[in-house]
């Protein structure tokens, strides 16, 4: 509904979350494995790749409810892509496709000051990102075009902060 170019970063939820004294857990760990695979497809197939495999990855989560720590969940996921399912053994056995991920989960802390998802950065040289918005059900057509202009309006106030309410019933599915 509005021309946005997306370029995706990655950031690693398990390291935010971890205890201290412990590590990320990048072979069999929730997230963080996903993410490898999501680097080595942008590497190696481009950004379209990364937002097809992105979008079947969220079907999977948010719409069948599976979980993506499951090998064969990330394989469906690559394969209703377009893409070789083998891609995912292949990441994981590219230790390149960890420290990709570990760096670029770095560099949007320290640059944006990320510290969950969604984090929106609407340029490059945008000092901070802003967490959100955080829906439960995607609007759309010119609904979700609405929602775009005043979220991308706000995100632009660097006086602007926070803007939340309780949930009253539980998230749609």
């Amino acid at each position: 509904m509005r021309p946005v170019e997306v370029h995706w970063k990655l950031f690693c939820l398990e390291e935010v979350n971890k205890k201290e004294g412990t590590e990320v857990d990048w072979e069999k760990g929730r997230s963080a494995p996903v993410l490898r695979v999501l680097a080595y497809v942008r590497r190696h197939h481009g950004h379209d790749a990364f937002d097809r495999v992105y979008d079947a990855l969220g079907k999977a989560r948010f719409v069948r409810e599976e979980t993506l720590n499951e090998p064969a969940v990330v394989e469906a996921a690559l394969k209703a892509a377009g893409l070789d399912p083998g891609i995912r053994a292949a990441a994981l056995a590219d230790d390149s496709t960890r420290e990709e991920v570990a760096a670029e989960h770095a560099q949007v802390v320290a640059n944006q000051g990320a510290f969950g998802v969604p984090t929106l950065v609407l340029t490059e040289d945008q000092k901070s990102g802003i967490f959100g918005p955080v829906i439960d059900k995607v609007p759309e057509g010119e609904e979700a075009g609405e929602l775009w202009d005043h979220v991308k309006s706000l995100a632009r106030q660097q006086s602007f902060f926070e803007l939340k309410r309780s949930r009253p019933t539980p998230p749609h599915h």
